[in-house]
């Protein structure tokens, strides 16, 4: 579920339906500051390990400078810190993806989301101890183009979604489906949904979903609407909903519809080739498990 209101994103399995939700934030996490740059801190924060069973987990970012998470592995919070992919990240410890968190943070005054995930690199340094440093190599990658047809994106239009203003949320709806926020976008096992997005965010979610840097060269320049239906195989085996993964481990959907590659031409009228480029990668020099204090 996404709610439509401040920022907030949850990954929830569904037994009865076979899906989970996955957190997709906006494309516009903060970039590491330059050196010699303070970062900003928050206020006042708690992380501590969450020891119950359940595979559900949340990320809020109301009004007010707050950061609330429930139940994430930490590694899903430093790529979006860092504003990269789960396949970028290298030499993280097998605990940073497997052990969930709960973090209860407060910034002075009412912080923008770019100061709070400033803020939350700075947690990380200053609880988990981490120092990373980022290098630039040559790795396998996903290219888009549009098929011999053409792309089959609907472009997004008037009343389909609303712009989000944090400062002023939109009153709960007394009624009816409410109305989602443009660029949101929500994943579960087997289908992607999106409202109002550009390509960019297409291209986030498909990096994360396909474990490897995606390339637009789709030439697509507006924002979209889009509604995808897949059934998971081994390409999207070490996306998020992988077996201990962040969206959980749920058995696959309905075989019916076709795999991602096909699903992606035949839906949206974008074809994906593989090859290679320079990709950047967070290197994890030294992590320790947070203190609680």
């Amino acid at each position: 579920m996404i709610r439509h209101f401040g920022l907030s994103c949850m990954i929830q399995p569904r037994p009865a339906t076979f899906a989970a939700f996955l957190c997709l934030l906006p494309a516009v996490w903060a970039q590491a500051p330059a050196p010699n740059t303070v970062r900003p801190e928050f206020e006042v924060a708690s992380i501590k390990l969450n020891k119950g069973a359940g595979r559900g987990g949340m990320m809020q970012m109301p009004p007010g400078g707050r950061l609330n998470v429930t139940n994430m592995p930490l590694r899903v919070l430093l790529a979006n810190a860092y504003n990269i992919k789960d396949s970028q990240i290298a030499g993280a410890p097998e605990w940073l993806g497997t052990e969930r968190y709960d973090i209860a943070a407060k910034a002075e005054g009412n912080a923008s989301q770019d100061q709070l995930r400033l803020m939350l690199q700075s947690l990380f340094a200053d609880r988990l101890k981490l120092a990373v440093h980022r290098e630039t190599k040559e790795s396998q990658v996903y290219e888009l183009t549009p098929v011999k047809g053409g792309l089959k994106l609907t472009p997004s239009t008037s009343g389909s979604c609303q712009t989000l203003d944090r400062d002023h949320p939109p009153a709960p709806p007394t009624s009816g489906t409410p109305v989602p926020n443009c660029g949101n976008m929500g994943m579960t096992r087997g289908q992607i949904n999106g409202w109002g997005v550009p390509m960019t965010r297409i291209v986030d979610v498909l990096s994360t979903l396909l474990g490897r840097t995606v390339i637009d060269k789709t030439g697509a320049t507006g924002t979209y609407n889009i509604h995808l239906e897949f059934t998971p195989d081994q390409a999207t085996a070490g996306g998020p909903f992988a077996p201990g993964g962040p969206g959980g481990d749920a058995p696959p959907p309905d075989s019916a519809s076709p795999n991602i590659f096909t699903a992606l031409q035949e839906q949206l009228g974008i074809k994906v080739d593989s090859g290679k480029s320079q990709v950047e990668i967070l290197v994890i020099d030294h992590v320790e498990r947070p203190s609680e204090n």
